[in-house]
């Protein structure tokens, strides 16, 4: 168990990269489509749902149980935000939508109001809308830094 071992910032930086991991992961569908060649086949289908999210939060919480040692809720409840987040965002963004409740439906379901561009593989990998997605993401990205550097003063204040 790390959380008994290691310092505080090396638990926060593995943590981070925790969250980063299970906020990709319903992202891991797209190496089949790089590696057969057909990216539309195979990435944003069953891994972009809320099924495949709860199993991977049922699976990821053990894991990350067996090395934060943190309450495996806590731990259900952080790998299954990282998944839905993720899913969410893609729900928001520019595309043909995403498989919400597979294995119910195959269904596509996008918002009516988009916020983010996404990548339109199509294009190439230098087409120059990529750059208004990074744009888009980064400035997310900042505003979530922002966020956090607020709310993280106050409580090291108290």
């Amino acid at each position: 168990m790390l959380g008994k071992h290691a310092g505080k910032r090396l638990i926060q930086w593995l943590l981070f990269g925790t969250a980063v991991f299970f906020s990709l992961l319903p992202d891991a569908d797209a190496v089949p489509g790089i590696w057969f060649g057909d990216f539309a086949a195979y990435h944003n289908n069953l891994s972009h749902s809320i099924a495949a999210s709860l199993f991977a939060a049922i699976v990821g919480a053990w894991l990350v149980r067996a090395v934060f040692g943190a309450p495996y809720v806590r731990c259900l409840v952080f790998v299954l935000l990282c998944c839905v987040t993720h899913i969410l965002m893609d729900y928001l963004t520019v595309g043909r939508g995403v498989m919400l409740f597979w294995p119910v439906t195959s269904t596509r379901f996008q918002a009516p109001i988009k916020l983010f561009f996404g990548l339109d593989w199509s294009q190439g990998w230098r087409a120059t809308v990529h750059f208004y997605t990074g744009a888009n993401e980064m400035a997310l990205i900042g505003i979530g830094w922002l966020v956090y550097r607020s709310t993280s003063k106050g409580r090291s204040a108290s």
